[in-house]
């Protein structure tokens, strides 16, 4: 239905409303539940189904799923998977405050918008503590 290609790894979603992807997954960016490079594609854990959108970020990925929320994986070292964590992600986590209401999501090299229903526009972007 729609792909989203970034950096070292390209996410598509399918027919059947879940998602697939390949490529690099230095940093868990496939969601595959690995670090394994993938030359085909894999589907990312607890997303083969209900999915509407994909963001290809440049080290993690996020989408938006059919209930209107938002789900990341991948990078996370400054906090740009929106979980209030900073673990990487092997597999997609949900994003706080973000479980409905979304319309669009769009990752950039570490950090992440989502348009809401309403017009409205939240983002959460990385901290870099020196």
């Amino acid at each position: 239905k729609s792909v989203s290609v970034r950096f070292g790894h390209t996410c598509a979603v399918t027919t059947e409303d879940g998602i697939k992807c390949w490529g690099s997954n230095l940093n868990g960016q496939l969601g595959d539940g690995t670090l394994t490079f993938c030359l085909t594609p894999v589907d990312v854990v607890g997303l083969a189904s209900g999915v509407e959108s994909v963001s290809s970020g440049h080290f993690h990925t996020c989408a938006v799923t059919t209930a209107g929320g938002v789900k990341c994986w991948g990078r996370n070292r400054y906090g740009g998977l929106g979980d209030g964590s900073q673990t990487d992600g092997i597999t997609s986590v949900d994003v706080v405050g973000l479980a409905g209401g979304v319309e669009l999501v769009s990752a950039g090299t570490e950090y992440t918008c989502a348009m809401t229903t309403t017009g409205g526009v939240k983002c959460w972007e990385t901290i870099r503590v020196n």
